[in-house]
């Protein structure tokens, strides 16, 4: 970016904390609502549609803030907390008489279910992706990656014990973007949470800082 700030993919109201933690390193936040990752995930011919939809929009968008001119563009996103539909979302008979309040109540639950498998498809590496893909909620998605990645309890702490070695040892290549570098760190993490790991996000943004190519750091330091 032309000026000395971050663009972050992330909404002021829900990661406050974190937002405070990363300003400490970059003075100047440019918060700009969730954005897709799709990009590195949807590489294959079976996806290209996918990716023009998606992926292809936001590179647009990235690419024209980058030419504008600094703090010349004021960006207006409207978001809402999202989470895990874990109880699924009831369906209804077309010829049931449901009550207006009910078929509300479903609705929202339906809309919060797409935004969790929007956000579940952004964090989930290419391979796993490739086998969730035909589920229809997210639900169904988060059941699916605990019963591939649990097992049992003593192999669930073996390999948990084996992401955290791998997740302390994390360090950004040369020449590795920050959206590629994030990501990687975030199918990390994505493991180690479907294990039972209760790592807090403020955690995993101080070590991707820490982690960081120092040009990157000194860039962004006034």
């Amino acid at each position: 970016m032309k000026d000395k700030g971050l663009i972050l993919n992330i909404f002021d109201e829900l990661d406050k904390e974190v937002l405070d933690v990363i300003n400490t390193t970059f003075p100047v936040l440019y918060t700009i609502g969730p954005l897709s990752m799709l990009q590195q995930n949807l590489s294959s011919p079976k996806f290209e549609s996918i990716e023009s939809n998606l992926w292809k929009e936001d590179n647009e968008c990235l690419s024209w803030l980058d030419k504008r001119e600094p703090k010349s563009v004021v960006y207006v996103n409207f978001g809402s907390l999202i989470t895990v539909v874990f109880i699924g979302v009831p369906e209804m008979a077309a010829s049931t008489a449901v009550p207006k309040t009910q078929i509300a109540e479903i609705e929202s639950l339906r809309l919060k279910d797409l935004k969790a498998k929007n956000y579940l498809f952004q964090a989930i590496d290419r391979a796993t992706l490739e086998t969730i893909l035909h589920k229809d909620t997210s639900k169904q998605i988060w059941d699916s990656m605990k019963k591939k990645y649990q097992g049992s309890a003593r192999a669930r702490r073996q390999q948990l014990q084996a992401l955290h070695s791998e997740f302390k040892t994390l360090w950004m290549k040369s020449g590795e973007s920050i959206t590629d570098y994030f990501s990687r760190v975030m199918t990390i993490v994505n493991k180690m949470r479907i294990h039972g790991d209760k790592t807090e996000d403020i955690t995993i943004i101080e070590k991707i800082l820490r982690s960081m190519t120092s040009n990157l750091i000194l860039l962004s330091v006034p």
